[in-house]
């Protein structure tokens, strides 16, 4: 059972292996498996001091395939460096300065897309969602699994990834971006994902997030 709740935290599927990982977790402290567990609850779950420390029991820089440890220390270094804003029904961190412009516009944007979906999809994500957003995309490779190599290959300027979008500054790229639509975008990701889980192909995850990336706009 606590390997299918780790496997449904991976699938993003984090209330439905909470409960049952923090009753394991406090029954079974020592656990190698809970430690394991419980860090990367407290990843998804944006604690990720707590989560660093409850990897470290389990990890090691040199064994740590999924990079779960990796990314949690670096989340944790640089949340307090950040600011944040909320809505009704997202969180908004973001790094001190220029980037605090964008904040109203971003929140604006996804509350009108989370609507259209509620409206289009019947989705409609309890709690707050969480949005960051990254300086670089060094950022992004730091916070996730994609190397700055498979980043700049690719062209990729935000993720939908442990429970939360992650999404950065057009002013990292000389030309800016459409980075309302790219959050729009990453939305409709988050909806999916909630509403088909691991069984939506990611063929039909980027058709679908394609399609309704501008839904917002009415």
């Amino acid at each position: 059972m606590l390997f299918r709740s780790l496997s449904r935290l991976l699938d993003e599927d984090v209330s439905g292996a909470a409960a049952f990982v923090e009753a394991w977790a406090a029954s079974q402290p020592l656990d190698a498996t809970g430690r394991l567990a419980l860090g990367t609850l407290r990843l998804f779950q944006h604690r990720y001091e707590e989560a660093a420390a409850a990897l470290e029991g389990v990890l090691t820089p040199q064994h740590d395939p999924m990079g779960l440890l990796r990314i949690a220390r670096n989340a944790a270094a640089r949340e307090k460096d950040l600011a944040r804003a909320e809505s009704d029904h997202f969180v908004v961190t973001y790094p001190k300065g220029k980037d605090e412009v964008l904040v109203p516009y971003l929140l604006d944007t996804l509350e009108a897309q989370r609507a259209a979906l509620a409206q289009d999809l019947g989705v409609a994500p309890p709690g707050k969602v969480r949005v960051e957003i990254l300086s670089a995309t060094t950022d992004l490779a730091r916070l996730s699994t994609l190397t700055e190599a498979e980043i700049r290959g690719s062209g990729t300027i935000a993720l939908c990834k442990y429970n939360k979008l992650m999404l950065v500054s057009p002013k990292a790229l000389v030309t800016g971006y459409d980075w309302l639509d790219t959050a729009a975008h990453e939305y409709v990701h988050y909806a999916v994902a909630l509403k088909a889980g691991p069984r939506a192909p990611i063929w039909l995850h980027e058709g679908v997030a394609k399609w309704w990336e501008s839904r917002w706009r009415g």
